[in-house]
Parts: structure tokens; C-alpha cells; sequence
């Protein structure tokens, strides 16, 4: 079992790689800052953040799957998968000072640390870091957004599939089949067929194999 303390040694670095900086100023505000982090267990179903929420929480996932969903009038469907040691937080809350117009919830139970924004940002300010660190959060968001759009603007279903297992290799295990195709655009028959055309597939195991074996696979 992980303890708090190597918890926030590996909070550390990921920040320190997120700032890109080693100077003292930077390694001083990131040990202070992790510090703060208060670390829980996540139950399935736990939300992170709520639809017109203001949680403006920042939280590392260290274990489990955190899926976050955007709503369609009565429907959520799900927007993106949050990895293990990724920063998951409310962009509307966080960074357009807005209530959330997403809900992040626990669909395989792990763990998390979490610290209130505002907490980071006095640290922040204390070493005019503030600015920086907004930055990055901007730039993670711009990436998760070019990811998921470069997956959903493949071609066909078979390519969307590969091109989001590429990215999260184990969403074949984590994510139930109807909310990974209403993701992917495509019917939850067509998905399975599409499973079947790649060898991931059968009626008794589910999944049969790993992606290894169609990385290669020519389409």
C-alpha cells in the first residue's frame, strides 16, 4: 500500500514537471504545497465534481478510473477518461470561474489527493507563480481537448477504437460498452462488431485479447 508520504513525493514531481522549473523558489512552493494535499480512498460513484457545481478542487488520481461526463438534456455522456497520476479538475470552475457544465465520478474504485485551488493559489502568489501554473492547467486542458477530438475525427468506427485504446490501453476493462460507444459515436452493436474485426472480442470472455495483438493491424 502506497503510504502519504510517497504520495506526495510522486505529487512533486509531477508538478515540477507540469512548471518545468527547478529553481528555489519553485522547489520551495511545490513541498509546501503537497503538503496540503489531503489523500482519500474513491468509491465507485464518488463524484470528484457535479453538473453547476463550484468544487474548485484540484485532485491527483493515484489509483482507480475517474470518467467525467458532459450532459445532453436528460443524457450524460461520457467526455474523457481521467488516467492514473493525471490532474483532474473543473475547467468551467477553475479556469473560467463558472459553475461546472461536466460531473467527474469513480467507475473503479483507487485513491485519490485533492486540495482546494484556492489553497494552491495563495501558495502560488506567495512566489509569483500564480501565472505559470494557470498556464499549464490551460495547456492540459488543450491537450486532453486535441486528444479526444483527434480520436473522435478518425475515419471510421475501427480507427476510433484504436486510436482511444492507444491512448488509454485498459478502456476495453474499464469503461461499460454502451457509454464507450455513445463516446466513440458509433451504436453498441456496431462497437462490438468493430471488437469482434480486431480479435478483442467474444461472447465468452469479453475481452480476449490484448491490444498488442492489433497494433499493427492494417486498415
Amino acid at each position: 500500500m502506497t503510504n502519504n508520504r510517497s504520495i506526495r513525493e510522486l505529487i512533486f514531481k509531477e508538478l515540477l514537471l507540469l512548471l518545468g522549473s527547478h529553481n528555489k523558489d519553485v522547489l520551495l512552493a511545490l513541498r509546501l504545497l503537497c503538503e496540503q494535499f489531503v489523500v482519500e480512498p474513491l468509491e465507485v460513484e464518488d463524484e470528484l465534481w457535479g453538473y453547476n457545481q463550484n468544487r474548485s478542487t484540484v485532485t491527483f488520481l493515484i489509483e482507480g478510473v475517474v470518467a467525467e461526463y458532459i450532459r445532453d438534456g436528460r443524457k450524460s455522456n461520457l467526455l474523457k477518461i481521467h488516467k492514473n497520476r493525471s490532474f483532474a479538475f473543473s475547467e468551467d470552475v477553475v479556469l473560467y470561474k463558472t459553475p461546472s457544465k461536466t460531473l467527474a465520478k469513480c467507475i473503479v474504485p483507487g485513491k485519490i489527493a485533492h486540495i482546494s485551488y484556492h489553497a494552491m493559489q495563495d501558495v502560488f502568489d506567495r512566489f509569483n507563480l500564480t501565472e505559470v501554473f494557470i498556464s499549464q492547467l490551460v495547456e492540459i486542458s488543450m491537450t486532453q481537448y486535441r486528444q479526444s477530438t483527434y480520436e473522435l475525427l478518425q475515419s471510421n468506427g475501427i480507427r476510433r477504437i484504436l486510436a482511444v485504446i492507444e491512448e488509454q490501453p485498459d478502456v476495453l476493462e474499464l469503461v461499460p460498452r454502451s457509454e464507450l460507444a455513445d463516446y466513440l459515436g458509433i451504436s453498441r452493436a456496431s462497437l462490438f462488431r468493430y471488437l469482434k474485426q480486431l480479435n478483442l472480442y467474444d461472447a465468452n470472455s469479453e475481452v480476449c485479447n490484448s491490444y498488442q495483438s492489433v497494433k499493427n493491424v492494417s486498415l
